[in-house]
């Protein structure tokens, strides 16, 4: 499960304990509060179920999506995945495995944080737009890449 649908699923399963508490207190007919404890325990259910489906359908979207990729003709275009996990492995590599052995050769990578933002902005900017994208085309009927 990611770190988004556990803090949903968190948030949800606090409310409907809250609303459990809340029925458990009920001193008034005994089969009303059983059906709310039903209609709870279904309500549960019921987001665990949607927030397993909203989960499936970003893997599928993603899945998509890089093998859209993973298939194009553009050497750029299927490789700037790995490149930029290799240039991440090579510049913690360097500054905190080899550099502590060869001070004396080599110097640290140093990468201010005003680049990082850059680059996550340019990014986000890119997916935002190629997601608005897609979003558009699959609502007019096309299946675009």
């Amino acid at each position: 499960m990611s770190f988004v649908s556990e803090i949903f699923k968190g948030g949800a399963e606090g409310v409907l304990s809250g609303i459990k508490g809340i029925i458990g207190a009920f001193k008034g007919d005994p089969t009303v509060k059983l059906q709310l404890e039903a209609a709870i325990a279904t309500a549960q259910i019921t987001l665990e179920a949607q927030i397993a489906q909203a989960e499936a359908t970003i893997l599928t979207a993603v899945n998509a999506t890089m093998q859209a990729e993973a298939k194009s003709d553009h050497f750029l275009q299927w490789s700037w995945r790995p490149l930029v996990g290799y240039s991440f492995v090579a510049t913690v590599a360097n500054n905190y495995l080899v550099l502590p052995y060869f001070q004396k050769f080599l110097q640290p990578i140093v990468i201010p944080a005003e680049v990082w933002y850059a680059w996550l902005a340019i990014l986000g900017v890119t997916a935002g737009f190629r997601g608005l994208t897609k979003w558009q085309q699959t609502k007019n009927g096309k299946n675009g890449g």
